[in-house]
């Protein structure tokens, strides 16, 4: 595994400040769309180091305005591949072996997961450094395409992360949330090393998610 390397203050300071500008809280489960859909995950079940820390920041969020990511689902979204209902069997399956394909390209590659920040409707750990992430995230798309050219991805700005609680409030200042994340910002980083992707199918239910593993796909030769 890498070395592990302090995040740089400045980039530290640049992320706190990216959340001290959001204001207000927004319910990240009223956002409107479709409730099931399929998606590339990074899987975190055998990353002790990344658990503890999402551990570590959860025990501080005593609020009743976030709903805390349980530890066994704790994972990075790299992108959506389709929605339920939408899509076929016979198109997953397709995809995961074009995956298959693209990822004997990838090589293995360890991350550290640290800083907490937020967006109006979560609380997340940051990805250093993201590049490995996108290269791994437009590999996964490229698969994707090559089976369901119109795939509805994920079209906003990608910036690897880890939720670690979602907002289930509207309105509410996110003041004490800031203050958590200033107060947990010297927490070590936690590292993870990648060696492959899940393929879920994911369910949005009332204040939680659920997501079961479709496929596994590994980075480098061995992928075949």
């Amino acid at each position: 595994m890498a070395s592990r390397h302090p995040v740089d203050p400045a980039t530290v300071a640049n992320l706190l400040a990216g959340f001290r500008r959001v204001s207000q809280l927004r319910n990240h489960w009223a956002r409107p769309g479709p409730r099931a859909g399929y998606y590339w995950y990074i899987t975190f079940e055998e990353s002790g180091e990344v658990l503890r820390l999402v551990r570590q920041c959860q025990d501080q969020l005593s609020f009743p305005y976030y709903d805390l990511v349980p530890l066994p689902t704790v994972h990075l979204t790299l992108d959506r591949i389709a929605y339920y209902p939408g899509t076929t069997v016979e198109q997953l399956t397709a995809i995961a072996s074009a995956a298959r394909d693209y990822c004997r390209t990838m090589v293995p590659f360890t991350v550290q997961v640290a800083v907490l920040t937020g967006t109006a409707g979560a609380l997340g750990l940051n990805v250093f450094p993201p590049e490995p992430v996108h290269d791994l995230r437009r590999v996964l798309r490229a698969a994707t395409l090559s089976i369901i050219p119109n795939a509805p991805l994920n079209r906003r700005t990608f910036l690897p992360h880890v939720t670690v609680a979602y907002a289930n409030t509207d309105g509410v200042p996110t003041t004490a949330a800031f203050e958590v994340a200033q107060q947990v910002a010297a927490l070590p980083a936690a590292m993870a090393q990648v060696t492959s992707v899940a393929m879920v199918r994911l369910e949005r239910h009332t204040r939680s998610y659920h997501w079961d593993i479709l496929a596994t796909i590994a980075l480098g030769p061995q992928s075949s």
